[in-house]
């Protein structure tokens, strides 16, 4: 599971598996907050402080511990 954080503060637990998109935001989303946009197979749209480098990050360490 990967932890996110989207624009009202509030934490938000994904299953990295059900993450399809990770989109990284305009200048003006950014000036809001908000760093990349999530998109999960159910259709969820989240939209998150986390910058789309960080996710990844987040879910190469989620898939590493898997296969440990």
């Amino acid at each position: 599971m990967i932890e996110l954080t989207n624009i009202n503060g509030r934490r938000v637990v994904v299953a990295a598996s059900a993450i399809v998109r990770i989109t990284e935001t305009g200048v003006s989303s950014k000036w809001h907050g908000i760093n990349s946009i999530v998109k999960t197979s159910d259709g969820i749209t989240i939209e998150c402080k986390e910058s789309v480098d960080h996710i990844i990050a987040a879910m190469q360490t989620h898939q590493e511990q898997d296969h440990a």
